[in-house]
């Protein structure tokens, strides 16, 4: 495997972890909201914790655009 292989790999598999991670949190969050079983608190972290996987996904996207452009 090239090494801009193995980069991609590693990209992908990334992304495919941070994504499952973000939905989960969203269906947790979502779940909350419905049963109205929201503490303040775990929904805050949860927040939080959504809004820096949307972060690292965002650019590890940029990333990947980075590398496809250099083949």
């Amino acid at each position: 495997m090239t090494e801009q292989a193995a980069e991609l790999h590693e990209l992908f598999t990334e992304l495919d972890e941070n994504i499952r991670e973000l939905l989960s949190l969203v269906k947790m969050l979502k779940i909350d909201f419905i049963v109205e079983n929201a503490d303040d608190e775990a929904v805050s972290s949860r927040l939080e914790k959504s809004l820096f996987l949307a972060q690292r996904i965002q650019a590890n996207l940029y990333s990947l655009k980075r590398e496809v452009r250099e083949e």
